[in-house]
């Protein structure tokens, strides 16, 4: 899971957000599945949310963003 942040991370950075939103999603639901570390949720989330709110679906990005706070 930890391969598929930093992928989806890279993506977001290059600009290609339909691979990031789709990696992040993978990561957090693998991460959520495993039951990782609350960070290491928060940190997939995060990257989810921004790449949210870069496409612009702001409503997505504050339920991911609001999700990563509580951890």
């Amino acid at each position: 899971t930890r391969l598929l942040t930093l992928l989806a991370r890279l993506n977001a950075n290059l600009g290609r957000l339909d691979p990031a939103l789709a990696l992040a999603r993978e990561a957090v639901d693998q991460r959520r599945s495993a039951g990782v570390s609350p960070v290491e949720l928060a940190d997939s989330l995060n990257i989810l949310a921004t790449a949210q709110q870069e496409r612009g679906d702001y409503d997505a990005a504050e339920r991911a963003f609001r999700e990563a706070l509580t951890l």
